[in-house]
């Protein structure tokens, strides 16, 4: 009777195995695999490396994925979001700007504003701009004291 080998040489016979063929892109493509290192990402102290990879889930073909990447956005946004006290680097900003906005359709317009307010993300320069007119050019009633004066608010 032959003894089993070692997890130690088994994992050994696996590495090597998946770097010596051709087929190795599969062997890493395996459910478990992949959720196993989703955890890995998301369990660390890096709130926004943890929003970036549950991003890109959101539309993945892996439904245990996908659904744990939602359950993770909506647990850090009820539960962890208020907290996060440092901002994204410039390069993770401009990464979750594009995640966010790939995703709007999934996440919901409050979900993607939530997320693009707590990661310190503006709307955009056109969009403050366009608000920024739209509030300027919208008339107002006179309040009591300007209708005592007999003055109208400047439009």
């Amino acid at each position: 009777m032959r003894k089993p080998p070692s997890l130690r040489t088994a994992t050994r016979r696996g590495v090597k195995r998946q770097r010596a063929g051709p087929g190795r892109g599969p062997a890493l493509q395996t459910p478990h695999v992949r959720f196993a290192g989703y955890r890995l990402l998301t369990t660390g102290d890096d709130a926004w490396q943890r929003m970036a990879v549950n991003l890109r889930l959101l539309d993945d073909a892996d439904e245990r994925l996908r659904a744990g990447a939602r359950a993770d956005l909506t647990a850090w946004l009820d539960h962890e979001a208020a907290t996060t006290h440092h901002p994204p680097s410039r390069d993770r900003a401009a990464e979750l700007d594009s995640l966010i906005e790939r995703t709007r359709p999934v996440l919901g317009e409050r979900r993607a504003r939530l997320l693009r307010f707590h990661a310190g993300l503006g709307r955009g320069t056109s969009a403050v701009v366009a608000l920024a007119d739209s509030v300027r050019t919208e008339s107002r009633p006179p309040t009591r004291a300007e209708r005592g004066r007999g003055r109208r608010p400047p439009a």
